[in-house]
């Protein structure tokens, strides 16, 4: 099972699209929680590095922006930011939301329910994204 397959199925994006989406979404939650729970999710997705590396073009390049971005899912307003950097991206709201649904049952899968969980109650903006 792999992470960029399931939002490329969650959201009808094409493999390429799928793979930036997964970055984008990836480099944020990095960005945002402590480290002991990022490891926790790369080892739900062992490319996780790779993916976001190849994110970075789209999340820009001045770092105190993109910090202030990520920042922002520890609250309940990160969701439209991290929704507004999606959107750039071609996906629409139900498109980010499948995105964030299949990382979120990704993670689930093969961490179980208590990692994501974890990982949501850690993200209210993340959280904000699926209801």
């Amino acid at each position: 099972m792999d992470l960029v397959p399931d939002i490329a199925r969650a959201t009808g994006l094409s493999a390429d699209q799928a793979e930036r989406v997964a970055g984008t979404l990836l480099s944020a939650v990095e960005m945002s929680v402590p480290r002991e729970l990022y490891a926790m999710i790369q080892k739900a997705i062992p490319k996780a590095m790779e993916l976001t590396m190849k994110s970075a073009p789209p999340l820009g390049g001045r770092t105190g922006e993109m910090r202030a971005y990520v920042a922002e899912l520890k609250s309940e307003a990160g969701a439209a930011r991290l929704s507004a950097q999606l959107s750039l991206q071609g996906l629409t709201p139900e498109q980010v939301k499948s995105a964030v649904e299949a990382l979120i049952r990704h993670l689930q899968d093969t961490q179980g329910i208590q990692a994501a969980e974890r990982l949501l109650k850690a993200l209210p903006g993340l959280a904000r994204i699926l209801e």
